[in-house]
Protein backbone atom coordinates (compact mmCIF):
# COMPACT_ATOMS: atom_id res chain seq x y z
CA UNK A 1 0.00 0.00 0.00
CA UNK A 2 1.59 3.43 -0.92
CA UNK A 3 2.48 6.25 0.70
CA UNK A 4 -0.31 8.76 1.15
CA UNK A 5 1.35 12.40 2.16
CA UNK A 6 -1.68 15.18 3.58
CA UNK A 7 -0.08 19.02 3.29
CA UNK A 8 3.59 19.58 3.46
CA UNK A 9 6.11 17.18 2.14
CA UNK A 10 8.69 16.36 4.94
CA UNK A 11 11.05 13.31 5.87
CA UNK A 12 8.42 12.07 7.88
CA UNK A 13 5.40 12.44 5.27
CA UNK A 14 7.83 9.88 2.67
CA UNK A 15 7.92 6.98 4.96
CA UNK A 16 4.86 4.39 4.87
CA UNK A 17 2.01 4.76 7.02
CA UNK A 18 1.74 2.94 10.27
CA UNK A 19 -0.75 0.41 9.56
CA UNK A 20 1.35 -2.43 8.77
CA UNK A 21 3.05 -2.42 11.93
CA UNK A 22 0.01 -1.72 14.16
CA UNK A 23 -1.52 -4.82 12.64
CA UNK A 24 1.52 -6.96 12.59
CA UNK A 25 2.28 -5.98 16.37
CA UNK A 26 -1.06 -7.41 17.07
CA UNK A 27 -0.87 -10.41 15.09
CA UNK A 28 2.85 -11.92 15.46
CA UNK A 29 2.36 -13.50 18.97
CA UNK A 30 -0.73 -15.32 17.35
CA UNK A 31 1.52 -16.87 14.78
CA UNK A 32 4.39 -17.24 17.25
CA UNK A 33 1.44 -19.02 19.96
CA UNK A 34 0.31 -21.06 16.74
CA UNK A 35 3.20 -22.49 16.23
CA UNK A 36 3.95 -23.80 19.70
CA UNK A 37 0.98 -24.63 19.91
CA UNK A 38 0.21 -27.17 17.03
CA UNK A 39 -1.31 -30.21 18.21
CA UNK A 40 -0.75 -33.62 17.04
CA UNK A 41 -3.95 -34.18 15.13
CA UNK A 42 -3.77 -34.35 11.46
CA UNK A 43 -5.73 -32.29 9.35
CA UNK A 44 -7.07 -33.97 6.23
CA UNK A 45 -6.74 -32.42 3.29
CA UNK A 46 -10.58 -32.77 1.61
CA UNK A 47 -11.60 -31.84 5.85
CA UNK A 48 -8.71 -29.10 6.65
CA UNK A 49 -11.01 -25.97 4.88
CA UNK A 50 -14.17 -27.30 6.80
CA UNK A 51 -12.03 -28.15 10.06
CA UNK A 52 -10.38 -24.04 9.95
CA UNK A 53 -14.03 -22.85 9.71
CA UNK A 54 -15.50 -25.03 12.17
CA UNK A 55 -12.66 -24.48 14.89
CA UNK A 56 -13.32 -20.22 14.30
CA UNK A 57 -17.13 -21.07 14.64
CA UNK A 58 -17.44 -23.34 17.54
CA UNK A 59 -14.20 -21.99 19.69
CA UNK A 60 -13.65 -18.31 19.16
CA UNK A 61 -17.13 -17.59 17.69
CA UNK A 62 -15.97 -16.52 14.49
CA UNK A 63 -18.93 -17.46 11.88
CA UNK A 64 -19.01 -17.32 8.19
CA UNK A 65 -15.53 -17.19 7.07
CA UNK A 66 -14.65 -18.63 3.96
CA UNK A 67 -12.15 -21.19 3.41
CA UNK A 68 -10.25 -22.24 0.03
CA UNK A 69 -7.39 -24.22 -0.64
CA UNK A 70 -5.25 -23.65 -4.65
CA UNK A 71 -2.51 -25.63 -4.70
CA UNK A 72 -0.44 -25.21 -2.03
CA UNK A 73 -1.81 -21.55 -0.98
CA UNK A 74 -4.67 -21.68 1.73
CA UNK A 75 -7.40 -18.47 1.82
CA UNK A 76 -9.45 -17.48 4.42
CA UNK A 77 -12.11 -14.74 4.19
CA UNK A 78 -13.32 -12.78 7.30
CA UNK A 79 -16.28 -10.31 6.64
CA UNK A 80 -16.29 -7.72 9.33
CA UNK A 81 -18.69 -5.49 10.27
CA UNK A 82 -16.38 -2.85 11.51
CA UNK A 83 -12.40 -3.47 10.21
CA UNK A 84 -11.37 0.25 10.90
CA UNK A 85 -12.29 2.66 14.09
CA UNK A 86 -13.17 5.48 11.88
CA UNK A 87 -16.34 6.25 10.48
CA UNK A 88 -14.69 6.61 6.62
CA UNK A 89 -17.72 8.26 5.51
CA UNK A 90 -18.33 10.82 8.01
CA UNK A 91 -14.31 11.56 7.65
CA UNK A 92 -14.51 12.30 4.18
CA UNK A 93 -17.24 14.28 4.43
CA UNK A 94 -16.69 16.42 6.78
CA UNK A 95 -13.01 16.44 5.93
CA UNK A 96 -11.71 15.23 9.24
CA UNK A 97 -8.32 13.51 8.03
CA UNK A 98 -5.35 14.22 9.53
CA UNK A 99 -3.82 11.58 8.85
CA UNK A 100 -3.83 8.30 7.16
CA UNK A 101 -2.74 5.93 10.04
CA UNK A 102 -5.38 7.29 12.27
CA UNK A 103 -8.45 6.97 9.39
CA UNK A 104 -7.02 3.04 8.89
CA UNK A 105 -6.41 2.40 12.85
CA UNK A 106 -8.21 -0.92 13.36
CA UNK A 107 -10.75 -1.35 15.62
CA UNK A 108 -10.17 -3.80 18.48
CA UNK A 109 -12.83 -5.85 17.46
CA UNK A 110 -11.31 -6.44 14.22
CA UNK A 111 -7.91 -7.14 15.77
CA UNK A 112 -9.13 -9.88 17.68
CA UNK A 113 -10.86 -11.79 15.26
CA UNK A 114 -7.74 -11.18 13.04
CA UNK A 115 -5.30 -12.79 15.66
CA UNK A 116 -8.37 -16.03 15.98
CA UNK A 117 -8.55 -16.74 12.41
CA UNK A 118 -4.58 -16.48 11.73
CA UNK A 119 -3.95 -18.44 14.96
CA UNK A 120 -6.64 -21.41 13.99
CA UNK A 121 -4.95 -21.28 10.46
CA UNK A 122 -1.92 -21.79 11.29
CA UNK A 123 -2.78 -24.15 13.87
CA UNK A 124 -4.52 -26.25 10.94
CA UNK A 125 -1.80 -25.92 8.63
CA UNK A 126 0.78 -27.13 11.00
CA UNK A 127 -1.21 -30.24 11.30
CA UNK A 128 -2.21 -30.95 8.33
CA UNK A 129 -1.40 -33.91 6.05
CA UNK A 130 -1.29 -31.62 3.08
CA UNK A 131 2.05 -29.43 2.33
CA UNK A 132 0.83 -25.99 2.25
CA UNK A 133 2.91 -22.94 1.67
CA UNK A 134 1.55 -20.17 2.09
CA UNK A 135 -1.63 -18.71 4.27
CA UNK A 136 -3.78 -15.32 3.01
CA UNK A 137 -5.99 -13.73 5.39
CA UNK A 138 -8.83 -11.64 3.66
CA UNK A 139 -10.51 -9.25 6.49
CA UNK A 140 -12.72 -7.14 5.11
CA UNK A 141 -15.10 -4.46 5.82
CA UNK A 142 -18.82 -5.21 4.89
CA UNK A 143 -19.34 -1.38 4.85
CA UNK A 144 -16.85 -0.21 2.77
CA UNK A 145 -15.46 -3.06 0.89
CA UNK A 146 -11.65 -2.03 1.89
CA UNK A 147 -9.93 -5.42 2.52
CA UNK A 148 -6.78 -5.83 4.69
CA UNK A 149 -5.27 -8.80 3.08
CA UNK A 150 -1.74 -10.55 5.05
CA UNK A 151 0.32 -13.31 3.19
CA UNK A 152 2.92 -15.73 4.69
CA UNK A 153 5.01 -17.99 4.50
CA UNK A 154 4.32 -21.28 6.34
CA UNK A 155 8.18 -21.88 6.74
CA UNK A 156 8.46 -18.29 8.33
CA UNK A 157 6.08 -19.23 11.23
CA UNK A 158 8.25 -22.91 11.81
CA UNK A 159 11.47 -20.71 11.94
CA UNK A 160 10.14 -18.02 13.75
CA UNK A 161 8.69 -20.47 16.92
CA UNK A 162 11.92 -21.92 16.33
CA UNK A 163 14.25 -18.76 17.39
CA UNK A 164 15.41 -18.99 13.89
CA UNK A 165 14.96 -15.52 13.28
CA UNK A 166 13.76 -12.23 15.20
CA UNK A 167 9.81 -11.46 15.55
CA UNK A 168 10.96 -8.47 14.18
CA UNK A 169 11.81 -10.06 10.93
CA UNK A 170 8.61 -12.25 10.78
CA UNK A 171 6.89 -9.23 10.70
CA UNK A 172 8.94 -7.67 7.43
CA UNK A 173 8.29 -11.29 5.67
CA UNK A 174 4.61 -11.00 5.84
CA UNK A 175 2.75 -9.32 3.06
CA UNK A 176 0.09 -6.76 3.84
CA UNK A 177 -2.16 -5.13 0.86
CA UNK A 178 -5.26 -2.63 1.11
CA UNK A 179 -7.53 -3.96 -1.21
CA UNK A 180 -11.33 -2.62 -2.78
CA UNK A 181 -13.05 -5.56 -2.73
CA UNK A 182 -16.73 -3.89 -4.76
CA UNK A 183 -18.44 -7.32 -4.44
CA UNK A 184 -18.41 -6.90 -0.76
CA UNK A 185 -20.38 -4.14 -0.83
CA UNK A 186 -22.93 -5.14 -3.14
CA UNK A 187 -23.52 -8.46 -1.69
CA UNK A 188 -23.36 -7.29 1.64
CA UNK A 189 -27.18 -7.55 2.09
CA UNK A 190 -27.57 -11.09 0.87
CA UNK A 191 -25.22 -12.04 3.53
CA UNK A 192 -26.61 -10.35 5.87
CA UNK A 193 -29.60 -11.84 4.72
CA UNK A 194 -28.58 -15.80 4.71
CA UNK A 195 -27.01 -15.16 8.34
CA UNK A 196 -30.06 -14.11 9.66
CA UNK A 197 -32.44 -17.05 8.40
CA UNK A 198 -33.99 -18.70 11.23
CA UNK A 199 -33.30 -16.28 13.69
CA UNK A 200 -35.79 -13.51 12.71
CA UNK A 201 -39.43 -13.98 11.48
CA UNK A 202 -40.16 -13.80 7.99
CA UNK A 203 -41.85 -10.89 8.06
CA UNK A 204 -38.69 -9.18 9.68
CA UNK A 205 -36.59 -10.92 7.16
CA UNK A 206 -38.85 -8.85 4.59
CA UNK A 207 -38.98 -5.90 5.88
CA UNK A 208 -35.14 -5.16 6.75
CA UNK A 209 -33.54 -6.38 3.84
CA UNK A 210 -36.46 -6.34 0.39
CA UNK A 211 -38.11 -3.05 -0.98
CA UNK A 212 -41.77 -3.30 -1.20
CA UNK A 213 -41.87 -4.14 -4.99
CA UNK A 214 -39.47 -6.96 -3.86
CA UNK A 215 -41.72 -8.52 -0.91
CA UNK A 216 -44.52 -8.84 -3.50
CA UNK A 217 -42.29 -10.12 -5.99
CA UNK A 218 -41.18 -12.83 -3.38
CA UNK A 219 -45.13 -14.06 -2.39
CA UNK A 220 -44.31 -16.84 -5.35
CA UNK A 221 -40.53 -17.23 -4.59
CA UNK A 222 -39.03 -20.32 -3.17
CA UNK A 223 -37.01 -18.34 -0.97
CA UNK A 224 -40.10 -17.50 0.98
CA UNK A 225 -40.75 -20.99 1.90
CA UNK A 226 -37.11 -21.08 2.86
CA UNK A 227 -38.18 -18.17 5.51
CA UNK A 228 -41.16 -20.31 6.98
CA UNK A 229 -39.45 -23.57 6.74
CA UNK A 230 -36.92 -21.75 8.71
CA UNK A 231 -38.96 -21.77 12.02
CA UNK A 232 -38.85 -26.08 11.56
CA UNK A 233 -35.45 -26.52 11.84
CA UNK A 234 -32.76 -26.53 14.21
CA UNK A 235 -28.92 -25.54 13.76
CA UNK A 236 -29.79 -24.01 10.38
CA UNK A 237 -26.94 -22.85 8.51
CA UNK A 238 -25.69 -21.41 5.15
CA UNK A 239 -22.54 -21.96 4.04
CA UNK A 240 -21.57 -19.37 1.36
CA UNK A 241 -20.13 -21.39 -1.38
CA UNK A 242 -19.70 -18.74 -4.18
CA UNK A 243 -20.66 -14.73 -4.15
CA UNK A 244 -20.06 -12.88 -7.55
CA UNK A 245 -21.31 -9.73 -8.86
CA UNK A 246 -22.11 -7.54 -11.70
CA UNK A 247 -23.09 -4.05 -12.15
CA UNK A 248 -25.96 -3.43 -13.74
CA UNK A 249 -27.92 0.40 -14.59
CA UNK A 250 -29.78 2.69 -12.35
CA UNK A 251 -27.88 1.98 -9.38
CA UNK A 252 -28.72 -1.83 -9.87
CA UNK A 253 -26.51 -4.48 -9.13
CA UNK A 254 -26.63 -8.35 -9.75
CA UNK A 255 -25.44 -10.75 -7.40
CA UNK A 256 -25.39 -14.19 -7.43
CA UNK A 257 -24.88 -16.84 -4.53
CA UNK A 258 -24.71 -20.05 -4.29
CA UNK A 259 -25.50 -21.37 -0.81
CA UNK A 260 -25.69 -24.96 0.91
CA UNK A 261 -27.92 -25.52 3.78
CA UNK A 262 -27.78 -28.01 6.38
CA UNK A 263 -30.09 -28.18 9.49
CA UNK A 264 -31.61 -30.93 11.34
CA UNK A 265 -35.31 -31.51 11.65
CA UNK A 266 -37.23 -30.00 14.94
CA UNK A 267 -38.69 -32.49 16.72
CA UNK A 268 -42.25 -33.76 15.65
CA UNK A 269 -40.95 -33.31 12.27
CA UNK A 270 -39.64 -35.63 9.27
CA UNK A 271 -36.57 -34.91 6.92
CA UNK A 272 -39.49 -35.91 4.62
CA UNK A 273 -41.57 -32.79 5.19
CA UNK A 274 -39.07 -30.65 3.41
CA UNK A 275 -39.13 -30.12 -0.03
CA UNK A 276 -34.86 -30.91 -0.24
CA UNK A 277 -32.37 -32.68 2.16
CA UNK A 278 -29.98 -31.65 4.28
CA UNK A 279 -26.60 -30.27 2.44
CA UNK A 280 -28.28 -29.34 -0.74
CA UNK A 281 -26.75 -26.53 -2.93
CA UNK A 282 -29.12 -23.70 -3.37
CA UNK A 283 -28.54 -20.87 -6.30
CA UNK A 284 -29.73 -17.43 -6.48
CA UNK A 285 -29.28 -14.27 -8.59
CA UNK A 286 -30.41 -11.04 -6.34
CA UNK A 287 -31.02 -7.80 -7.83
CA UNK A 288 -29.96 -5.45 -5.73
CA UNK A 289 -30.58 -1.29 -5.61
CA UNK A 290 -28.86 0.72 -4.16
CA UNK A 291 -29.61 4.59 -4.29
CA UNK A 292 -26.99 5.63 -2.23
CA UNK A 293 -23.79 4.14 -0.33
CA UNK A 294 -24.84 1.64 2.39
CA UNK A 295 -28.34 2.18 1.46
CA UNK A 296 -29.30 -1.36 -0.62
CA UNK A 297 -32.29 -3.17 -0.84
CA UNK A 298 -33.46 -6.38 -2.57
CA UNK A 299 -35.86 -5.82 -5.55
CA UNK A 300 -36.42 -9.52 -7.22
CA UNK A 301 -35.21 -12.85 -6.43
CA UNK A 302 -34.24 -15.29 -9.57
CA UNK A 303 -33.93 -18.75 -7.88
CA UNK A 304 -32.00 -21.72 -10.24
CA UNK A 305 -35.04 -24.42 -8.50
CA UNK A 306 -38.67 -24.47 -8.25
CA UNK A 307 -40.93 -26.52 -5.93
CA UNK A 308 -43.54 -28.69 -7.82
CA UNK A 309 -47.15 -29.27 -7.18
CA UNK A 310 -45.34 -32.02 -5.07
CA UNK A 311 -43.63 -30.36 -3.01
CA UNK A 312 -40.56 -31.93 -4.80
CA UNK A 313 -37.38 -29.68 -5.41
CA UNK A 314 -36.50 -29.10 -9.16
CA UNK A 315 -33.74 -27.77 -10.70
CA UNK A 316 -34.69 -25.57 -13.50
CA UNK A 317 -33.02 -25.71 -16.85
CA UNK A 318 -31.62 -22.57 -18.09
CA UNK A 319 -31.70 -21.79 -21.97
CA UNK A 320 -28.43 -22.33 -23.21
CA UNK A 321 -28.27 -19.63 -25.42
CA UNK A 322 -27.99 -17.95 -22.28
CA UNK A 323 -24.26 -19.48 -21.30
CA UNK A 324 -25.45 -18.25 -18.08
CA UNK A 325 -21.76 -20.53 -16.69
CA UNK A 326 -19.58 -19.20 -19.55
CA UNK A 327 -21.16 -15.48 -18.26
CA UNK A 328 -20.60 -16.11 -14.52
CA UNK A 329 -17.48 -16.70 -14.97
CA UNK A 330 -16.55 -13.19 -15.37
CA UNK A 331 -18.27 -12.02 -13.17
CA UNK A 332 -16.27 -10.38 -9.94
CA UNK A 333 -16.00 -12.84 -7.38
CA UNK A 334 -16.23 -11.97 -3.29
CA UNK A 335 -13.13 -14.65 -2.83
CA UNK A 336 -10.81 -15.67 -4.99
CA UNK A 337 -7.52 -17.45 -4.16
CA UNK A 338 -4.35 -17.88 -6.03
CA UNK A 339 -1.26 -20.50 -5.41
CA UNK A 340 1.28 -17.96 -4.30
CA UNK A 341 4.54 -19.12 -5.43
CA UNK A 342 7.95 -18.36 -3.72
CA UNK A 343 9.52 -16.43 -6.35
CA UNK A 344 6.47 -14.08 -6.71
CA UNK A 345 6.24 -13.97 -3.03
CA UNK A 346 10.07 -12.72 -2.50
CA UNK A 347 9.60 -9.85 -5.18
CA UNK A 348 7.14 -8.11 -3.40
CA UNK A 349 8.63 -8.23 -0.37
CA UNK A 350 11.86 -7.39 -1.39
CA UNK A 351 10.13 -4.28 -3.16
CA UNK A 352 8.53 -3.73 0.25
CA UNK A 353 12.09 -4.01 2.08
CA UNK A 354 13.72 -1.57 -0.42
CA UNK A 355 11.52 1.04 -0.06
CA UNK A 356 11.51 1.05 3.89
CA UNK A 357 15.13 0.81 3.42
CA UNK A 358 15.28 3.86 1.04
CA UNK A 359 12.67 6.01 2.48
CA UNK A 360 14.08 6.20 5.98
CA UNK A 361 17.74 6.50 4.88
CA UNK A 362 19.26 9.64 5.97
CA UNK A 363 21.82 10.29 2.97
CA UNK A 364 19.32 8.92 0.66
CA UNK A 365 16.99 12.09 1.83
CA UNK A 366 19.28 14.46 1.56
CA UNK A 367 20.93 13.11 -1.84
CA UNK A 368 17.28 12.08 -4.02
CA UNK A 369 14.30 13.72 -4.33
CA UNK A 370 12.82 10.04 -5.32
CA UNK A 371 14.05 6.85 -5.36
CA UNK A 372 11.66 3.62 -6.24
CA UNK A 373 13.42 0.16 -6.91
CA UNK A 374 10.78 -2.33 -7.97
CA UNK A 375 11.55 -6.46 -7.61
CA UNK A 376 10.48 -8.73 -10.65
CA UNK A 377 10.59 -12.21 -10.94
CA UNK A 378 10.68 -13.98 -14.01
CA UNK A 379 9.51 -17.46 -14.40
CA UNK A 380 11.24 -19.46 -16.77
CA UNK A 381 9.83 -19.04 -20.85
CA UNK A 382 11.15 -20.71 -24.00
CA UNK A 383 13.53 -17.85 -24.50
CA UNK A 384 14.34 -17.20 -20.68
CA UNK A 385 15.65 -18.98 -17.84
CA UNK A 386 13.68 -17.79 -13.91
CA UNK A 387 15.42 -14.56 -13.24
CA UNK A 388 15.10 -11.76 -11.43
CA UNK A 389 15.06 -8.09 -12.03
CA UNK A 390 15.51 -4.51 -10.41
CA UNK A 391 14.05 -1.44 -11.98
CA UNK A 392 15.71 1.37 -10.36
CA UNK A 393 14.01 4.63 -10.63
CA UNK A 394 15.89 7.40 -9.06
CA UNK A 395 15.75 11.64 -9.11
CA UNK A 396 18.89 12.90 -8.16
CA UNK A 397 18.31 16.35 -6.07
CA UNK A 398 21.91 17.75 -6.66
CA UNK A 399 23.73 15.86 -9.15
CA UNK A 400 23.76 15.89 -12.69
CA UNK A 401 20.78 13.51 -13.79
CA UNK A 402 22.43 13.31 -17.10
CA UNK A 403 25.04 12.00 -15.42
CA UNK A 404 23.06 9.27 -13.09
CA UNK A 405 20.87 8.59 -16.05
CA UNK A 406 23.84 7.43 -18.41
CA UNK A 407 26.62 6.32 -16.21
CA UNK A 408 24.79 5.32 -12.89
CA UNK A 409 26.64 2.70 -12.03
CA UNK A 410 29.79 4.93 -11.08
CA UNK A 411 27.89 7.93 -9.76
CA UNK A 412 28.50 8.04 -5.84
CA UNK A 413 25.18 8.61 -4.39
CA UNK A 414 23.91 6.04 -7.04
CA UNK A 415 26.33 3.76 -6.00
CA UNK A 416 24.68 3.90 -2.49
CA UNK A 417 21.51 3.31 -3.30
CA UNK A 418 22.45 0.13 -5.37
CA UNK A 419 25.00 -1.06 -2.16
CA UNK A 420 21.93 -0.50 0.19
CA UNK A 421 19.54 -2.54 -2.37
CA UNK A 422 21.79 -5.04 -3.42
CA UNK A 423 23.00 -6.11 0.22
CA UNK A 424 19.17 -6.39 1.08
CA UNK A 425 18.42 -8.70 -1.75
CA UNK A 426 21.52 -11.10 -1.47
CA UNK A 427 20.82 -11.14 2.38
CA UNK A 428 16.82 -12.29 2.05
CA UNK A 429 17.38 -14.39 -0.94
CA UNK A 430 20.51 -16.49 0.94
CA UNK A 431 18.06 -16.38 4.19
CA UNK A 432 15.40 -18.49 2.23
CA UNK A 433 17.90 -20.61 0.50
CA UNK A 434 16.23 -19.46 -2.72
CA UNK A 435 18.16 -20.31 -5.96
CA UNK A 436 15.70 -20.73 -8.64
CA UNK A 437 17.36 -18.18 -10.50
CA UNK A 438 19.88 -17.90 -13.09
CA UNK A 439 20.50 -14.17 -13.14
CA UNK A 440 20.21 -10.74 -11.76
CA UNK A 441 19.26 -7.81 -13.89
CA UNK A 442 19.51 -4.40 -13.31
CA UNK A 443 17.13 -1.65 -15.26
CA UNK A 444 17.92 1.91 -15.48
CA UNK A 445 14.37 3.12 -15.95
CA UNK A 446 15.97 6.57 -17.03
CA UNK A 447 17.91 5.07 -18.88
CA UNK A 448 17.84 0.85 -20.24
CA UNK A 449 20.26 1.31 -22.18
CA UNK A 450 22.91 1.64 -19.25
CA UNK A 451 21.33 -1.66 -17.92
CA UNK A 452 23.37 -4.67 -16.47
CA UNK A 453 23.03 -8.37 -15.72
CA UNK A 454 25.02 -10.00 -13.11
CA UNK A 455 25.11 -13.64 -12.46
CA UNK A 456 24.61 -15.55 -9.05
CA UNK A 457 28.27 -15.91 -8.89
CA UNK A 458 29.12 -12.10 -9.11
CA UNK A 459 26.23 -11.65 -6.50
CA UNK A 460 27.54 -14.12 -3.99
CA UNK A 461 31.35 -12.81 -3.95
CA UNK A 462 29.73 -9.64 -3.27
CA UNK A 463 27.54 -11.28 -0.15
CA UNK A 464 31.00 -13.05 0.66
CA UNK A 465 32.33 -9.45 1.09
CA UNK A 466 35.21 -10.11 -2.07
CA UNK A 467 34.12 -7.91 -4.05
CA UNK A 468 32.53 -3.86 -3.36
CA UNK A 469 29.41 -2.46 -4.86
CA UNK A 470 32.00 -0.43 -7.22
CA UNK A 471 34.05 -4.11 -8.39
CA UNK A 472 30.25 -5.70 -9.05
CA UNK A 473 29.30 -2.92 -11.36
CA UNK A 474 32.05 -0.89 -12.84
CA UNK A 475 33.51 -4.25 -14.84
CA UNK A 476 32.40 -4.70 -18.32
CA UNK A 477 29.13 -6.30 -18.38
CA UNK A 478 26.72 -7.76 -21.00
CA UNK A 479 24.21 -4.74 -22.00
CA UNK A 480 20.38 -4.90 -22.95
Amino acid sequence: MGAFVFGKESKESMKRTALPKIILSGIIGCAVLAGLSACSKTYREDTMAGELAKICRDEYGVDHIQVKIAGKTIGVLLPLDNLFSANFQEALANRQIQNLESLLQPSQEALDKVEDVLFSTSRVVLSADKDIDFYVLQAADRKTGLQLVLTGYVQDIKRVRLWDIPRSEYRKRVLHDLKLNRTMIWSSIVQSLFEEIGHKPAHDLLSEHFSEEGIQALETSPLYQIFLDAARKNNLHYDLIDIRSEASANNEFLVYVKVKETYEPKPGFLASSFAYQSGTELEFIFVVHGPAPNQYELIRVIPFFYIDDHDNFKRIQMPANLQLEENLSEWQSLFDVEDVQLGDFLARQLSRRFDALLTTDERVFNTFNATRVLATYHRTTDRNPAHFSLDFDLEPKHSDAGLVASDWVSEEDSLYVMNLVLREFVTLLRSYSFTDFSHFELINVTSPAAGAILTKSDLELFRQGKIDIGHLLNPVRPTF
